[in-house]
């Protein structure tokens, strides 16, 4: 067997959804080179994506046991992390995905989803902002962002932090101008 044409057929059954079959040749490669750090990594993601969360996160981490450093890995471990309710450990893992490829902007959204789940909208806002610095005209990223700011200025404006929820919800407007709900809480 020829564990680089094997795991390139797994990889392509994998992006064609066919899911059984990527998953038996990734063992295949895996029994041939049970350090194949790729191997694991995708089997683990296919785990996730069966909702086998803990076993993901377990096959993902024996990857990067491997690969400590390899900023995909850690992000489809945090992708499972979230799934399986652990959403500080999923937090941590994304920044620590972030440092070692800053530019990544998926590893942005997913943090910035993450934080939005785990009621961090600061967080939340810096990394939308920075999805719409490469990406301005998108708006989903404008409407996320939107989001993230508005629930901020909320936030602000229940403690009693009133010039931080103006700010917050005067923010958002720049990115949305037409919401009406802006505009009336920033009104009250």
């Amino acid at each position: 067997m020829d564990i680089n044409s094997t795991y390139r057929s797994a990889l392509q059954h994998h992006q064609q959804g066919q899911l059984a079959q990527a998953e038996a040749l990734y063992r295949k490669v895996l029994d041939a080179s049970p350090k194949h750090a790729d191997a694991l990594h995708y089997l683990g993601v296919i785990y996730h994506q069966n909702k086998q969360h803990e076993l993901a996160i377990k096959t993902i981490t024996e990857a990067l046991s491997i690969e400590p450093n390899n900023s995909d890995f850690l992000s489809n471990q945090a992708l499972a992390l979230k799934a399986a309710g652990r959403l500080e450990d999923a937090i941590k893992t994304l920044q620590r995905a972030l440092t070692l490829a800053p530019d990544d902007l998926e590893i942005h959204y997913n943090l910035g989803n993450a934080y939005v789940e785990n009621l961090q909208y600061e967080g939340a806002a810096t990394c939308y902002r920075r999805i719409l610095h490469d990406y301005p005209q998108d708006e989903d990223f404008k409407q996320a962002l939107c989001h993230a700011l508005q629930t901020l200025g909320n936030e602000y404006q229940k403690t009693g932090q009133y010039t931080k929820a103006e700010s917050a919800y005067q923010e958002a407007i720049g990115v949305i101008s037409n919401n009406a709900a802006l505009f009336y809480n920033l009104g009250n």
